[in-house]
């Protein structure tokens, strides 16, 4: 009985070890075509910010010209009396030439944030909508040209970093 049992082992484990050497003979002589199957699948796919960075693409990294914090006193229209709010902006443009121009002419940047920060209330500034009217209406008292010279300077977008109504 002892025998039989060890011997079945032996023969469990010759037909393991066989199945593992067919299996690996297999994988060997097929290994080219699961390769060009790979490549084929790689080559469909659409290629990745590393893929392309590989390639020579270059990759942009965004420019981002940060404002110092600004406070406005908000008028409440009800009751007259007087709210802040605090916020901190973040311009995302579209060269680094625009980046400069924005910091050159830094006090006239701030002169018109603040003039349409300031034409709020804290009730428009604290609706559901008012981060987005804040940001365009933000973008376009910045979209004309600082200089008569100048060309149109472009932002991507306006970004707030921080943001307390008080």
């Amino acid at each position: 009985m002892k025998l039989i049992r060890s011997l079945s082992l032996v023969v469990s484990a010759l037909v393991a070890l066989l199945i593992g050497i067919a299996g690996t003979a297999w994988g060997i002589s097929h290994s080219d075509t699961l390769r060009s199957l790979l490549q084929l699948a790689a080559a469909k796919a659409p290629p990745t910010q590393a893929a392309k960075a590989e390639k020579g693409a270059e990759v942009r990294k965004p420019i981002f010209v940060e404002l110092a914090p600004f406070t406005v006193t908000l008028q409440d229209k009800s009751d007259g009396a007087s709210r802040v709010l605090y916020t901190s902006i973040m311009l995302r443009v579209a060269s680094s030439s625009e980046s400069k121009i924005f910091t050159e002419y830094m006090p006239e940047v701030r002169d018109r944030i603040i003039t349409v920060l300031s034409s709020y209330s804290a009730a428009d500034v604290t609706s559901p909508s008012a981060m987005e009217t804040l940001k365009r209406r933000i973008s376009d008292a910045l979209a004309p040209p600082f200089d008569a010279d100048a060309t149109h300077e472009r932002i991507q977008s306006v970004l707030f970093t921080a943001f307390i109504v008080q």
